[in-house]
């Protein structure tokens, strides 16, 4: 058992990323033609790059927007990760930068945690292994091989 965390997730994020993931989450819905998702993207694209924004921040999506907050649910760039063949016994549970992993040996999770870390040279991860994990202000521990407990 995991846990993941990104390093100061909005900020990280690089806008052409978010905005190149949301496409793609678009075309795959099938339920916009062409031109509207060009014309969403045009005005995300507006929006993140035309930020008020009252603190200097020069990477990243602006910490503060509502947008960053969606679209850093919508960017699950981990997804190709998660899919490759020696990753398919990992259980992996996301709400926004918290994750839980859940896997049978010690190698899929380094190997996992290592190809976090090359997604893009400004996302990073850190990690919390095994012993008592915090996920979403829950503790959890395993109590044997089968079975979790957890405490608020």
């Amino acid at each position: 058992m995991a846990s993941t965390d990104i390093v100061d997730m909005f900020p990280s994020i690089p806008t052409d990323l978010a905005i190149t993931c949301t496409e793609e989450t678009f075309l795959r819905r099938n339920k916009y033609t062409e031109l509207e998702i060009q014309e969403i993207m045009q005005l995300l694209s507006f929006c993140l790059h035309n930020n008020m924004f009252q603190f200097e921040q020069n990477t990243g999506l602006a910490m503060g927007s509502p947008l960053s907050t969606i679209l850093s649910d919508i960017n699950h760039f981990e997804c190709e990760i998660l899919n490759s063949p020696e990753l398919k016994t990992i259980r992996y549970y996301r709400y926004v930068d918290d994750t839980l992993i859940i896997y049978r040996e010690d190698k899929q999770i380094e190997l996992l945690f290592a190809q976090l870390n090359n997604i893009n040279k400004n996302i990073k991860f850190t990690r919390e292994l095994d012993g008592v994990i915090s996920f979403l202000d829950v503790q959890i521990y395993r109590k044997n091989k089968k079975r979790f407990k957890y405490r608020r």
